[in-house]
């Protein structure tokens, strides 16, 4: 060795080569897998947590997006029952029935796109707020005494309501 030249530690493998005469690896310390339990321990609680984490969480999303879906199809289920009931009633206000006949077609628009793509949820977002829009005028046009807010409100009464949520996010 040369002078101010800085040689490694031997390593524990070079210190086990230099007494066995070899570099067989498979002749580790005994007492290695006791020592290193505490960190299998470790990793098999964590990986354990982990997983049952992702379980649970699976289910909690799911759940919610079961509630969120239905109390939106029974609001929408709201709004098509009073546009019929105004459709049937022997109502003069033509601009009334024709808000309600506008309200039924979006309505009927969405059948056949109740899947949970993107774009199916997009196009029940945007028909949502449509029919609401259109109820709002219905409501002014006949000068109902429930208002809007009122009608979401039976709505969210009948559904529950989703802890932690706020109103205008969802609707």
């Amino acid at each position: 060795m040369l002078e101010g030249e800085v040689s490694e530690a031997p390593s524990k493998a070079m210190i086990r080569m230099e007494r066995t005469g070899s570099n067989n690896s498979s002749m580790d310390d005994p007492f290695e897998s006791v020592l290193s339990l505490e960190q299998q321990f470790y990793q098999d609680g964590y990986n354990e947590g982990y997983q049952k984490g992702v379980e649970s969480h699976f289910k909690e999303g799911k759940e919610y997006g079961v509630q969120t879906g239905f109390q939106k199809f029974v609001f929408l289920g709201f709004i098509q029952g009073f546009t019929k009931n105004i459709l049937a009633s022997d109502q003069e206000n033509v601009k009334v029935k024709e808000n309600a006949l506008q309200i039924q077609s979006i309505l009927e628009s969405l059948q056949d796109h109740t899947s949970n793509s993107d774009a199916d949820q997009e196009l029940l977002e945007s028909a949502l707020k449509k029919c609401r829009n259109k109820l709002r005028v219905i409501c002014n046009q006949l000068q109902h005494k429930t208002s809007l807010n009122q009608m979401e409100n039976l709505c969210l009464d009948i559904t529950g309501k989703i802890p932690g949520e706020i109103l205008e996010d969802t609707w």
